[in-house]
């Protein structure tokens, strides 16, 4: 007499490939997982909450999109998969959504091929939005 022995197979391997993103208010926005969890494992389900406002996730392919219609800070979020048999998996990606920043300088400056600026010679001025995560103004 044989007994086969039902295996419950974890789910592995969720990534999303950038992790982090980051957009201008008004702007879309698409992630994808990386790596898709279905090794014989049925139907994935996918699901992620309080993403910001106009994004969604696709509960068939984990596939984060949208138009953000809010400004949200750099905010880390948990995508949960969960498969046929009840197993879960996380992953987590950051979303930033900005204020797209106006930029004006003090003065109209020509810029000329091979020719340096005197140092100083235009001061940035930035309005309407903070400036966005990983830009540097010096």
């Amino acid at each position: 007499t044989w007994t086969l022995d039902y295996y419950r197979f974890p789910l592995k391997g969720l990534v999303y490939t950038p992790h982090e993103q980051m957009i201008a208010l008004g702007d879309t926005m698409r992630m994808e997982p990386y790596y898709q969890v279905s090794y014989n494992q049925g139907t994935v389900t996918y699901s992620a909450s309080g993403l910001p406002a106009g994004l969604s996730i696709n509960a068939s392919t984990g596939v984060i999109s949208g138009t953000a219609t809010t400004v949200q800070p750099r905010t880390r979020y948990t995508i949960s998969a969960t498969n046929g048999q009840g197993n879960p998996t996380t992953a987590v990606v950051t979303i930033t959504v900005a204020q797209t920043p106006n930029l004006t300088y003090n003065r109209h400056v020509v810029v000329q091929r091979n020719v340096a600026m005197p140092a100083g010679s235009i001061a940035p001025t930035v309005s309407g939005g903070g400036v966005p995560y990983g830009l540097i103004n010096n």
